[in-house]
């Protein structure tokens, strides 16, 4: 059985049709972004094991947020405030951008990511949105980015 149909169950042929209608519906959604600046979003899952997203199915709250949703990206990263994390995120934040950055309490991440958006030119207070998604089932998390989503005027 190739890869395709075991990871989805679905036939290669059906796997692509409905990449190509995603991508599609994705550039849809994304015309005002170029305009406006881009919003990525992260996913910073604290190493995984955090019992705060037990409820949480985590991989298919990326994949609706990176699929479905009017946002450049959305990845997941195992640890934001260690040390690796913060050496990525320095080296991945661009000016002009804004970030999503689903996690942990909110005042945590400015602490915790101040140094790294400061470095790259980026003012913590407008070009993050964090957002606290422990404890949440997946339609309440997908509302929440939802609700972050219009606050920075995308319409989802």
């Amino acid at each position: 059985m190739p890869i395709a149909e075991k990871c989805s169950g679905q036939t290669a042929k059906q796997n692509t049709a409905s990449t190509v209608r995603r991508k599609g519906r994705n550039r849809g959604g994304r015309v005002g972004l170029i305009k406006n600046g881009k919003i990525g979003f992260i996913f910073c899952v604290c190493t995984g094991k955090c019992p705060g997203f037990a409820q949480l199915d985590i991989w298919d709250f990326i994949n609706i947020i990176r699929n479905e949703y009017p946002v450049e990206y959305g990845f997941i990263h195992p640890m934001l405030c260690d040390e690796d994390g913060e050496r990525f995120l320095e080296e991945f934040l661009k000016k002009g951008n804004r970030y999503i950055v689903a996690g942990c309490a909110p005042v945590m991440q400015k602490k915790l990511f101040r140094d790294a958006f400061e470095k790259t030119g980026l003012d913590i207070n407008k070009d993050l949105v964090p957002l606290d998604v422990r404890n949440m089932k997946l339609e309440e998390a997908l509302n929440a980015v939802k609700n972050a989503l219009k606050e920075a005027g995308r319409d989802v």
